[in-house]
């Protein structure tokens, strides 16, 4: 491997058409001095992507674009890329177009592995306003981040598949109830988690899955609970069509508390012959 492949590799670039050209001097951007990483894109397109055009010969080189994107710190110090994207020249139509990397978004210059490290600081307990500082990014940028994970994340009011699981567990202090919600899709081949509630008590889930469309919940065949009442509840009124299910791990564990009791209550009543 050459020492520019050892470079990008080591600032996390994978895109093989980025070549790198040498450590520029520092730039001094908004009273921050970033290291500047000199480096070009290019590569010989196979279609012209305005008119749709095959021809490699009639597709020439033209110039240079340089943007300067933002990677992540470098040994702690703000770092940028500037990137000479090679420009083309198409013959057919006589358009202009620019190359394209998988580092950064079109019209973008914060880099998709800032915005990813973006991602994972929104999961930890720290403030919009530190993480902006930790990536030398605006708190603006952070938020856009935190909508597009969100819509990524929405769920679909407009769909329930044929089988639910309904479950409890014990989430974050600041949770409404002492105990939260999930439910997951239970089909074998698309298994997996559909929402998370922060609530579970009947009026807070009768509230939410009444969000769902009438054909949404009416789909649902099926739900998988445990011997929780409020479910049973729930599920004949928000769900027309759907049968429980009682999980086979509570009914055993039901059974046993049961003849646990039974035993200790004839146990009584023989306590005369010990």
């Amino acid at each position: 491997m050459s020492t520019s492949n050892y470079i990008l590799d080591f600032l996390g670039i994978k895109d093989k058409n980025i070549k790198f050209i040498k450590f520029s001097n520092n730039m001094r951007k908004n009273n921050v001095i970033y290291k500047v990483i000199d480096a070009k894109l290019s590569y010989t397109p196979n279609i012209c992507p305005i008119c749709g055009n095959m021809d490699k010969n009639a597709i020439i080189k033209h110039g240079n674009k340089i943007s300067n994107i933002k990677l992540l710190p470098l040994n702690g110090d703000p770092t940028i890329l500037k990137l000479r994207k090679q420009r083309f020249f198409c013959k057919e139509c006589s358009h202009t177009f620019t190359a394209k990397t998988n580092i950064v978004e079109k019209n973008c210059f914060i880099s998709n592995r800032v915005k990813l490290h973006i991602t994972e600081n929104l999961t930890m307990k720290i403030s919009q306003k530190d993480i902006a500082r930790l990536n030398y990014v605006s708190s603006n940028t952070v938020s856009r981040s935190l909508e597009a994970n969100y819509k990524a994340f929405r769920v679909n009011k407009s769909y329930l598949p044929e089988t639910l699981c309904f479950d409890e567990f014990k989430s974050t202090k600041d949770a409404k109830g002492s105990m939260s919600f999930i439910f997951c899709n239970g089909d074998r081949k698309n298994f997996n988690i559909m929402d998370i509630v922060e609530n579970r008590t009947l009026p807070y889930l009768t509230k939410y899955f009444r969000k769902f469309t009438c054909k949404a919940r009416a789909n649902v065949k099926y739900i998988c609970i445990d011997i929780y009442k409020p479910y049973m509840s729930l599920i004949k009124d928000v769900f027309p069509n759907a049968q429980i299910v009682l999980d086979k791990f509570h009914i055993v564990n039901l059974i046993g508390r049961a003849l646990l009791k039974t035993r200790i209550e004839i146990m009584k009543n023989f306590y005369f012959l010990y």
